[in-house]
């Protein structure tokens, strides 16, 4: 019965001695910082650009067979992939806001002028006959915008289909010859 007691009484100061180091520790951690502001729908969409390279896709294209990590894609022709392209004119230069936003309006216009005609309307899509074929390593990040929200929604490569349409950036630091992807964006 003595020997209960002690072993009680032992625990009991043990218990009472981590509690009060624990406590010290709480109060010589420093206060914790104020909560984040919730960021506005600007920071929002700057978050979202950026999951995207800031250069150039340099293969664009439909997916013509895919087997494990290895994509041959069919190469859009020079004329069909600016045309898709709203940052660009033929020449390659980059548009300004009011070049953009007039030709937004134009295809509006073409499709339709219905809402979301331009948006939906169909384009003709013309192959330059050429092919390539590259390798997409196991953890390369593959986006689809969402159509609900327009958001980039992440991917694996399981998710790429035959006749799926692509922009493909390619390793940059890589021999030219290797073909490796970078990162790869599925276009609706």
């Amino acid at each position: 019965m003595k020997k209960s007691i002690i072993v009680l009484g032992v625990l009991v100061l043990s218990l009472g001695a981590l509690s009060g180091c624990t406590a010290e520790e709480a109060a010589a951690s420093p206060a914790p910082a104020e909560a984040p502001a919730q960021e506005t729908v600007a920071e929002a969409s700057q978050e979202t650009t950026r999951i995207y390279p800031e250069r150039k896709a340099e293969v664009t294209g439909l997916v013509q067979t895919i087997i494990g990590n290895e994509v041959t894609v069919g190469l859009y022709a020079a004329a069909s992939a600016n045309e898709g392209s709203s940052e660009t004119n033929p020449e390659g230069v980059e548009l300004t806001e009011e070049e953009k936003a007039a030709k937004q309006a134009e295809n509006k216009a073409a499709g339709g002028g219905g809402a979301g005609a331009g948006a939906s309307g169909t384009r003709e899509v013309v192959l330059s006959g050429e092919t390539l074929t590259l390798l997409i390593p196991v953890g390369t990040p593959v986006y689809q915008s969402s159509e609900a929200t327009g958001e980039p929604v992440a991917l694996e490569i399981i998710d790429i289909s035959k006749g799926a349409s692509v922009k493909i950036w390619l390793m940059e630091e890589e021999a030219p010859d290797l073909n490796l992807a970078e990162f790869v964006q599925v276009v609706d």
